[in-house]
């Protein structure tokens, strides 16, 4: 009722637009999916000779739909880097955003401190 009261021109399928983004969420939840995804990920851009993105091991064997087990990466919150680090990793998240939108049509698109 709020929508038609305050935006009576949205013709915005809601509950359409719930569902697909609850499907999306909850593939995400998938943790066998998301090592799937990683591990496609990762040859792709190994195939491209990307430099720069590091994504880690999946250790299937002891990962299961609930929990994801990768190889623990040693860095720095990107909040803590200094500010001309900060510009270099910009430079390099845009290369590996364009690539994988231009060039392997597969984005998987979930960084993490």
């Amino acid at each position: 009722g709020l929508m038609d009261r305050f935006a009576p021109q949205q013709k915005t399928n809601y509950v359409a637009l719930f569902n697909e983004w609850a499907v999306g969420f909850y593939t995400e939840l998938d943790f066998l999916n998301e090592a799937a995804n990683m591990r496609r990920m990762r040859a792709l851009l190994a195939e491209q000779g990307s430099t720069g993105v590091y994504i880690p091991e999946v250790y299937p064997a002891v990962s299961t739909r609930r929990i994801l087990v990768t190889e623990w990466i040693e860095g720095v919150k990107l909040s803590q880097c200094p500010p001309d680090e900060i510009r270099e990793y910009i430079a390099v998240g845009q290369e590996c955003f364009l690539t994988q939108l231009l060039q392997l049509g597969f984005f998987h698109s979930d960084p993490h401190p």
